[in-house]
């Protein structure tokens, strides 16, 4: 693991020059990590700058973008759903908007590329392409045992050039403020997961509020062409300080899709909630206590969806095994390969395409988060955090 560490004063007037600041950087080429500040723009185009091998050669392999996305933008009917996906979010979304614009100047790739990959929810909605993908475990066992784990599961090709990032975003203002020797507060710190050109948003996180995240994806048969992109409502959500601002934020929003949203805080109690939602206004949301599980297909809301078979197989398998009780339980189930079919733990092996990318464990009493890349049954975490 090669680190790199870059140090700056405020002051100086390459830093003036610049709208990112690069404070650290980790080359492990399993999971790289990047510590980065600036302006929306600015973190896009420091992480775009930072992973363009990485970007490049994604989008350059992608069969999803390349099969599937691409060739239905270039039809009439794709133009016309696109285009009015884009135009919807364009306004509300501007920073992120910014952020993807940045990551594509600082790639050197095509900006219509990475915009397209930012609604592939919808756009594989659209094109009956659904997929398979993550499991959440929670566990509410105890006063002291609070909190969640997710396999980050995906196309092994998406897996292989994903990334971890520190962020600290300014407005365009405060970093300026900043630049002449001000002073000024971030508008959001947090980490997440990130694959390759996708805002981060669309799979785990944690930030400076003592908020954790993750998403399933589910697989509702409708689109709204006119609301607000999956990817675009978890960048948001990565944002929020409470459960109340959480479900005021997603009860107002116009959707376009839908998805599972797993949360949870070190405050409060230390509390766990799933969250589904589905295009339009629909919305469900539950406190955890004891145990529960979330896979790619509701549970709850009842809209006509996509049926994931993995997920059949993978809830039945959570379902025969013991209630979890600890974080040693919840690594367990995750790493669990006994369905020889459609494992819990994956590796794209026939009938399953799927691989799981990362694993996370959110402690909320302890205030760790442990990522792995390996087996959480039986390896150890690559990196380990302190929760605020």
């Amino acid at each position: 693991m090669h680190r790199i560490v870059i140090l700056a004063c405020f002051c100086t007037a390459a830093f003036a020059a610049q709208q990112f600041l690069i404070v650290d950087r980790v080359d492990d080429q399993t999971l790289p990590q990047l510590t980065v500040q600036g302006t929306h723009y600015g973190v896009g185009l420091a992480v775009g700058k930072a992973f363009g091998d990485r970007i490049s050669n994604f989008v350059e392999a992608y069969s999803g973008l390349n099969d599937i996305i691409l060739p239905y933008y270039n039809t009439t009917a794709g133009r016309k759903a696109i285009d009015s996906l884009i135009a919807a979010n364009a306004k509300p979304f501007q920073r992120y908007m910014d952020e993807i614009r940045g990551m594509a100047d600082g790639a050197g790739v095509p900006l219509l590329k990475l915009m397209l990959l930012n609604f592939e929810d919808e756009i594989d909605a659209l094109t009956n392409n659904t997929g398979e993908h993550c499991t959440d475990v929670h566990v509410v066992a105890s006063p002291s045992v609070r909190g969640f784990g997710h396999n980050e599961d995906n196309d092994p090709t998406i897996c292989q050039y994903a990334y971890l990032v520190n962020f600290t975003i300014y407005s365009d203002a405060d970093w300026a403020a900043l630049q002449t020797g001000g002073a000024a507060e971030p508008e959001s710190e947090f980490t997440s997961f990130c694959y390759a050109g996708y805002l981060p948003g669309v799979a785990y996180a944690w930030n400076s509020h003592g908020m954790v995240f993750s998403e399933n994806a589910v697989f509702p048969y409708y689109v709204n062409v006119n609301g607000a992109g999956d990817a675009f409502l978890g960048r948001a959500l990565y944002e929020t300080q409470s459960l109340d601002e959480i479900n005021h934020f997603l009860s107002t929003a116009d959707r376009a899709y839908g998805f599972s949203w797993n949360t949870g805080s070190t405050r409060d109690g230390a509390w766990v909630a799933n969250i589904e939602m589905a295009a339009g206004l629909s919305l469900n949301m539950i406190h955890v206590a004891g145990n529960y599980s979330h896979e790619n297909m509701y549970r709850r809301i009842q809209t006509p969806q996509a049926t994931s078979v993995s997920s059949v197989h993978r809830l039945a398998v959570i379902d025969r095994l013991p209630a979890v009780q600890t974080f040693t339980d919840v690594a367990s189930v995750l790493g669990d390969t006994s369905d020889p079919q459609y494992p819990i733990y994956r590796n794209a092996t026939a009938p399953d395409d799927c691989s799981t990318c990362s694993t996370v464990l959110f402690d909320l009493v302890n205030r760790t988060v442990k990522v792995f890349v390996t087996n959480p049954r039986l390896g150890q975490p690559l990196y380990q955090f302190a929760l605020p």
